[in-house]
C-alpha cells in the first residue's frame, strides 16, 4: 500500500512541473496536506476538509439551546414559545499534534475541538428591538453561555478482507487502498483544475491592464516606474485574493468528492454540551395570596442549567442524532400554572371587587392571586433525531437527509414533576447558499402526558408551533 501511496505522491507533484506563475501560496499549502494526509492509512480526507464535511453535511440539526451549529452566528425562533435567541460561536482548535503516553501520535492539528457559544434570548413580541432603554433592560431579556466539546468521532470504511482480518486486528479502522487512492486522485485533479483556472483569469486580468501598460509609454521615465509600480501591485494582490480563493474552494472540492460516497460509508461524531442561562432583570409581579389579601409585588429572575451528550452517525440509511442529558431550572407557580390565577386588573376589581386601595400603585394590567412560590425542578432528557436517507420517487431525488422525525422525552422531578413529549417534522431547506440549510420544524407538544399536575386544563397540555433556526456568516472550519 505504501508503494501505492508513493505513485500517488509522484503523479501530485508531477501537476506542478506545469505550474502557473505566482500560484506558489496555493499550490504549496494544498500540496503540504494532501502529502500528510495521503501518508496515514487510517485517513483519506484533510483535517480541515474533515471540520468542513461535518459542518455542511453532518452536525446541522439546529432547533434550540441543546443543538449544536458550526456557523460563526446562528438565529432561533421558538414560535410556540415566543423567544428569539441570537448566538455566536467561538471555535477552539488543536494547534499541534497530540502524542499520548504510549507514545502513539494523534495528527490532528487544526481540528475544532470546542466551541464557546455566547447568546441572548428575549420575548418575540420585543422582537431585541427594546434591549435596553429609559437606562433599563428588558425585563424578559437573558443571556446565556454554552460549551461544546467534540470529544471524537470516527470515520467507516469498507470492511477489510477476512484474510486481512486475521493477520492484523487493526486492519479493520484502516482506510482500504481503493478509497484512499481515490481521494488522493481527486485532491490532484482539483488542483490542476484550479491551477488551470488561476492561469485563465490571470490572463484576462493582465489583459485587462493592456491599456494602462500602453499609456504609460508616453510619460516622462519617473511617472512610467511610479505607473509600473502601481501595476506590479495591482497584480500581486488579484494574485493574493485568488490563491486564498483557491484554498478554500480545494477544500470545498474534497467535501464534495469525499460525500459521493465512493470514499467513505459512514462518519460519526459525539460530543457533550453544557450551557445555562439567565435573566438580566426579572419580572416583576403583583401576587395577592387571596382577593381580598394584601398585595405584594415580587421580582422574580428565572436561571437555567444543563448537560447534554449527543452521538451523530451519518451514514446511507440517513443521519442519526441520539442525545441524553439533565439539567435543572429556577422557576416559579405562575409559569407551572400551579396552585395560582392570572387576572387582567379592569376584570378583576370589576368582577371581584376587592378592596382596591392598593390597586392604584400596581403598573402593570395584570395581577395574581393564589399561592405564590418559586422553586428548583431538575430534569433528565432524551431526544432521537432521524433525518431520512436519500430516496428516488420516479427518478426523481427526495429527502436526502434534508427531512425526517424528531422525539424528545423530559422527566421532572420536585414540585413540577410532570412527563413532557414532543415530537417533531424538521426540514432542511437551503437558502441562497446551497451549504446554508435553514432549519424549520413543526412540533407537536404534550405537556404533563400522565396527569399528575390537575391545575392543568386540556388547552394547557397540548400545543403545536413551529420553531425556526437561521444560521448564517461563515462555517467554523
Amino acid at each position: 500500500m505504501k508503494k501505492n501511496l508513493l505513485l500517488i505522491l509522484l503523479l501530485f507533484c508531477s501537476l506542478s512541473i506545469t505550474k502557473s506563475q505566482n500560484f506558489t501560496k496555493a499550490r504549496d499549502s494544498i500540496a503540504a496536506e494532501s502529502a500528510r494526509t495521503n501518508y496515514f492509512e487510517d485517513r483519506n480526507l484533510t483535517t480541515r476538509g474533515l471540520n468542513l464535511f461535518l459542518a455542511k453535511k453532518s452536525i446541522r440539526y439546529l432547533t434550540e439551546d441543546g443543538d449544536v451549529s458550526l456557523y460563526k452566528s446562528f438565529f432561533i425562533a421558538d414560535i410556540s414559545d415566543g423567544e428569539l435567541t441570537l448566538g455566536r460561536n467561538i471555535a477552539f482548535k488543536r494547534t499541534k499534534d497530540f502524542k499520548s503516553d504510549d507514545g502513539t501520535v494523534d495528527h490532528n492539528t487544526g481540528k475544532v475541538w470546542g466551541l464557546l457559544t455566547p447568546s441572548f434570548k428575549a420575548k418575540a413580541e420585543d422582537n431585541f428591538s427594546d434591549i435596553f432603554s429609559k437606562g433599563e433592560f428588558n425585563e424578559e431579556l437573558s443571556v446565556g453561555v454554552k460549551f461544546t466539546w467534540f470529544i471524537g468521532g470516527s470515520v467507516f470504511f469498507d470492511p477489510p478482507l477476512e484474510d486481512e482480518m486475521q493477520q492484523d486486528k487493526r486492519k479493520r479502522w484502516l482506510c482500504p487502498p481503493a478509497q484512499q487512492k481515490y481521494m488522493a486522485l481527486q485532491r490532484a485533479n482539483n488542483l490542476k483544475k484550479l491551477e488551470a483556472d488561476f492561469k485563465e483569469k490571470k490572463s484576462v486580468f493582465e489583459e485587462s491592464l493592456g491599456l494602462y501598460k500602453d499609456s504609460l509609454q508616453n510619460l516622462s521615465p519617473n511617472e512610467n516606474i511610479s505607473g509600473n509600480a502601481e501595476i506590479d501591485s495591482l497584480i500581486k494582490e488579484f494574485e493574493d485574493k485568488e490563491n486564498d480563493q483557491a484554498i478554500e474552494a480545494w477544500y470545498e472540492a474534497e467535501v464534495e468528492s469525499f460525500d459521493s460516497k465512493k470514499a467513505h460509508n459512514a462518519v460519526s461524531s459525539y460530543w457533550i454540551s453544557i450551557w445555562g442561562n439567565y435573566t438580566l432583570v426579572g419580572s416583576s409581579l403583583n401576587i395577592r395570596p387571596a382577593i381580598f389579601g394584601e398585595n405584594e409585588e415580587v421580582n422574580f429572575k428565572g436561571y437555567d442549567a444543563n448537560i447534554q451528550y449527543t452521538y451523530m452517525l451519518d451514514g446511507r440509511r440517513g443521519l442519526f442524532y441520539l442525545s441524553g442529558g439533565a439539567g435543572l431550572l429556577f422557576q416559579n407557580s405562575i409559569k407551572t400554572k400551579q396552585g395560582i390565577k392570572k387576572y387582567d386588573l379592569n376584570d378583576y376589581v370589576q368582577n371581584q371587587k376587592p378592596d382596591t386601595v392598593q390597586l392604584v400603585s400596581v403598573d402593570d394590567n395584570e395581577i395574581y392571586v393564589g399561592d405564590y412560590k418559586e422553586f428548583t425542578s431538575t430534569k433528565v432528557m432524551g431526544q432521537f433525531v432521524w433525518l431520512f436517507p436519500e430516496t428516488k420517487i420516479f427518478k426523481k431525488t427526495i429527502w436526502d437527509k434534508n427531512f425526517g422525525i424528531s422525539i424528545k422525552v423530559e422527566q421532572w422531578f420536585g414540585n413540577y414533576d410532570p412527563f413532557d413529549l414532543t415530537a417533531g417534522l424538521p426540514l432542511m431547506l437551503s437558502g441562497k447558499e446551497d451549504d446554508k440549510k435553514i432549519n424549520l420544524e413543526i412540533q407537536f407538544k404534550w405537556t404533563d402526558l400522565f396527569e399528575t399536575i390537575e391545575s392543568l386544563s386540556s388547552d394547557d397540555r397540548f400545543s403545536a408551533g413551529v420553531n425556526l433556526a437561521i444560521p448564517f456568516s461563515s462555517l467554523i472550519y
